[in-house]
């Protein structure tokens, strides 16, 4: 990817993660595709989410298919949609309270105070 390719996706989000809001430098962030790049379909042109066509992106590298991210978040999303990242997030909670029983301490004094509303990401409040 091009220097300056990579610039304009790190200024998307005024050099902040596009799902947690972390600041991140250039030299650490990852290039995320928002629809994951095996769910392009060469002989279509065009990605397949939850099975039906999708043509917006002319390529999975299509700029606006790309989003900054902080390794973590990339590394945690992998090959997920918005959705599934959504879910997979949401998900911690509750396994956090089966196996962590500091975590369960922790709710019980109030110090952790999942949120109600869902996960909601950096990008869905800035752009």
């Amino acid at each position: 990817m091009n220097r300056d390719k990579k610039q304009r996706i790190y200024e998307k989000y005024q050099g902040h993660c596009a799902y947690c809001g972390k600041n991140i430098t250039t030299k650490e962030m990852h290039v995320d595709h928002i629809i994951p790049k095996f769910r392009w379909i060469p002989d279509r042109g065009c990605f397949s989410v939850d099975g039906r066509p999708f043509t917006e992106y002319s390529t999975p590298d299509d700029e606006r298919n790309l989003n900054p991210a902080c390794p973590r978040c990339n590394l945690w999303k992998t090959a997920y949609t918005i959705e599934e990242f959504r879910r997979e997030i949401a998900a911690q909670v509750g396994r956090l309270r089966l196996r962590a029983a500091g975590f369960r301490l922790a709710e019980d004094f109030t110090l952790i105070v999942p949120g109600k509303d869902g996960v909601t990401f950096y990008f869905e409040n800035h752009t």
